[in-house]
């Protein structure tokens, strides 16, 4: 996962190009607060078959996120990942 979007594996072949609506659980920062739901539009952008566990991988490019819920993500990504969650800058 990153600000730019995350990879998944599923049991279906989800279509290149194919729009969804993902609402992301983010688990909380601290111990005893509750986890944050972002809301994001987002597309497939890559499909294929991950031979290893037979399942179909699938690359999700988030589109068009508001500013404020690009720094909300930017934020937890950061607590929870450090720089491993950045997207490189374009």
């Amino acid at each position: 996962m990153s600000t730019g979007g995350l990879c998944l594996e599923t049991d279906h072949n989800v279509c290149c190009g194919k729009r969804m609506a993902i609402a992301l659980k983010i688990p909380p920062a601290a111990a005893g607060t509750a986890p944050t739901i972002i809301h994001v539009e987002a597309e497939a952008a890559y499909t294929v078959l991950a031979q290893r566990s037979d399942r179909f991988r699938t690359g999700i490019r988030f589109r068009e996120l508001a500013a404020n819920t690009l720094a909300e993500l930017d934020q937890h990504l950061d607590i929870h990942f450090g720089d491993f969650g950045k997207s490189e800058p374009e």
